[in-house]
């Protein structure tokens, strides 16, 4: 299906979604990964990466999710999938704090990432507000040196911070208003 782009793509986007006609996407990144069956990783100071006893996957598995392209402003927009394990969610906007690291990571081995971004958190009084999750932003196959991968915490924004400038007084992040995503 050919989707038109600049304004236009949006309205095309919706009529074909109501249509229910097919679409193919690109893959889009991050790839978030989230702890549990759809709880999210652990969300206690000194977290590790899984809540299992080893730190390893907790029970029930993971859920992933990606972000589906711009095009669609919520999830409602956005063709039907195909697969009934695959669930469209809009995404309320939060404020999150990020640990940036490269390197090949998984949920199993990401534990000391995790809990070195609580311990920070703690140190500083910043309090959280829901689960940790791994978001990986290359493929499988790059190099490990050149894979940008996240920890992403929610966390409490004072009243006297904007909720759309970043604590270090940047531009707000590219793309800050939540897009809508997709969990299988």
């Amino acid at each position: 299906m050919d989707i038109p782009s600049g304004e236009d793509a949006a309205h095309a986007a919706t009529a074909a979604a109501a249509a229910g006609a097919p679409e193919k996407m690109a893959m889009t990144a991050p790839v978030i990964v989230r702890g549990g069956a759809g709880d999210g990783g652990a969300a206690a100071p000194g977290a590790t990466a899984g809540s299992g006893a080893d730190g390893g996957p907790p029970p029930g598995g993971y859920t992933m999710a990606f972000l589906l392209p711009a095009k669609y402003a919520a999830a409602a927009a956005a063709p039907t999938p195909t697969n009934p394990k695959v669930h469209l969610t809009d995404v309320p906007p939060r404020v999150v704090a990020v640990h940036k690291y490269s390197g090949n990571t998984t949920m199993n081995d990401c534990g000391g990432h995790v809990a070195g971004l609580y311990e920070a958190l703690a140190r500083d009084a910043v309090q959280t507000t829901g689960p940790w999750s791994l978001q990986r932003y290359n493929p499988p196959f790059s190099l490990p040196w050149t894979k940008t991968n996240e920890i992403h915490v929610p966390v409490d924004v004072p009243a006297d911070v904007p909720a759309d400038v970043p604590a270090d007084g940047g531009a707000p992040a590219e793309g800050a208003t939540a897009p809508a995503a997709v969990s299988a």
